[in-house]
């Protein structure tokens, strides 16, 4: 998924954007949004890892995008609606 999504970047005429953990580094995704000037986030990790990410990217103020529209476990994706 994100392989295509850079090519279609890259077929735009578009710089490359950067990418993160697709060597493996589990904790890749909080340096990112460490970083200034994110707009936004594609989650496309197994479920259960989601609504941790997710959450802390809008914590972050950053837009968020999963891949997966309705987590499996009810109770877990209710934590990534507002109260």
């Amino acid at each position: 998924m994100l392989g295509r999504a850079v090519d279609m970047v890259s077929k735009a005429g578009k710089p490359a954007p950067k990418t993160y953990g697709q060597d493996r580094d589990t904790n890749a995704w909080k340096r990112l949004l460490e970083q200034k000037g994110i707009d936004g986030v594609i989650i496309a990790t197994p479920w259960e890892y989601h609504a941790p990410m997710a959450i802390a990217a809008m914590q972050a103020g950053v837009a968020v995008g999963c891949e997966v529209h309705r987590h499996p476990v009810h109770a877990a994706g209710e934590r990534l609606l507002p109260p």
